[in-house]
């Protein structure tokens, strides 16, 4: 059972491989722009949550 059901998968992911040859290098480009975005925001995220936090201390 196992065996026969990966079989058809297997054959449908080739045939969709072929299709997706010309947008891989775009979902590579788009990926390595996305994730130092993501880094980006993280890191000013965490520099307002600090000036936040010690502007806040310093009015108490």
């Amino acid at each position: 059972m196992f065996v026969n059901s990966t079989r058809p998968s297997m054959v449908s992911n080739k045939h969709h491989d072929s299709g997706t040859i010309r947008s891989r290098p775009f979902l590579l480009l788009l990926g390595l722009l996305t994730v130092p975005r993501i880094r980006l925001y993280l890191f000013i995220a965490k520099l307002t949550l600090k000036f936040s936090y010690s502007y806040m201390l310093m009015i108490y």
